[in-house]
């Protein structure tokens, strides 16, 4: 569970040779308000890192982008979150 209402679910899919954003599933409460961050990095290229460092982000509330965040940071290892 990531989110507080369950259920939500979020899977990222990366291409394994670049760490390149392929596609994600975003389920739950406040999926709407971040699934089009990871649009914009599927239609730019962006990796997985670049995303989670350089990305700006306009829209998303405080909760919905550390729900996000939080995923991505098990990804990397705890780089961000640390």
């Amino acid at each position: 569970m990531v989110d507080k209402v369950a259920p939500a679910f979020v899977k990222l899919f990366l291409k394994e040779e670049t760490s390149e954003i392929a596609g994600a599933v975003i389920i739950g409460e406040a999926a709407t308000e971040i699934i089009h961050e990871m649009a914009l990095a599927v239609e730019n290229g962006l990796t997985l890192q670049q995303w989670a460092t350089r990305f700006m982000r306009t829209r998303p509330t405080p909760k919905t982008f550390y729900m996000l965040y939080r995923v991505v940071d098990k990804i990397l290892g705890g780089i961000l979150l640390s």
